[in-house]
């Protein structure tokens, strides 16, 4: 009977211990719909990023766009919990791995909106339409003027 007790006592306290150490959910959490490997068209081409899951403030993305068989250009993006918001984080390469941006420069997008499956940061937005399917949205600005790209993408296993 003492030891019924007792291993309850035990289990009582294993999980009190696990909720008021366990790790406390934070912003960048809330990215990690975009976890995992995708593939699609954007560009002119084909597309594929990967994303790590968030961690300790952080998550991170290797991408590459190719066209007829070969890499056109490539990226290391980060989102980057700072100041109570998010930012994504761009540094672009060229398939010799020259940068396009200068060495300490990066290209920044702020976050606007953050909902389920969905995040809206300035020129960019992540929207997870089902389990397998990705859009991402750019927004940019060239001497033609303003255009937008919506890279569908879906989930693929490397």
């Amino acid at each position: 009977m003492h030891i019924k007790a007792f291993k309850r006592i035990v289990l009582i306290l294993m999980v009190v211990t696990t909720q008021a150490f366990g790790q406390q959910k934070t912003l960048i959490d809330s990215m990690a719909f975009i976890t995992g490997s995708w593939r699609g068209a954007g560009f002119g081409g084909i597309i594929e990023e990967t994303w790590s899951t968030p961690e300790n403030g952080h998550m991170m993305a290797m991408f590459r766009m190719m066209e007829k068989g070969k890499v056109k250009f490539m990226e290391i993006t980060d989102i980057v919990e700072q100041d109570s918001t998010l930012f994504v984080r761009v540094k672009h390469f060229n398939p010799d791995f020259s940068g396009w941006e200068e060495r300490t420069e990066h290209i920044q997008f702020p976050l606007l909106e953050l909902g389920r499956n969905r995040a809206r940061f300035e020129g960019l937005m992540f929207e997870r339409v089902d389990k397998n399917t990705l859009h991402i949205t750019v927004n940019g600005r060239s001497a033609k003027g303003p255009w937008t790209e919506t890279l569908k993408l879906t989930r693929y296993t490397l």
